[in-house]
């Protein structure tokens, strides 16, 4: 990690978030799910988390159809 913050800091940097993202990855999901619950994202550059990681959860519904 680059820098001492938060988990999934606003301020991190692609690589750390995806470092956190495997570390934390119960945490990850609560994030993306919550970042989609509310159509906002937490990043300074407006991306969702999953595209800054590159880390994408299953959709639920595809789950289902497994």
């Amino acid at each position: 990690m680059t820098r001492l913050s938060c988990v999934f800091c606003i301020m991190a940097s692609r690589g750390d978030l995806r470092t956190a993202a495997k570390l934390k990855p119960e945490l990850y999901r609560r994030y993306v799910e919550t970042e989609k619950r509310i159509g906002h994202t937490f990043s300074m550059n407006r991306q969702p988390l999953e595209e800054v990681t590159g880390i994408y959860l299953p959709n639920p519904a595809q789950l289902s159809l497994l």
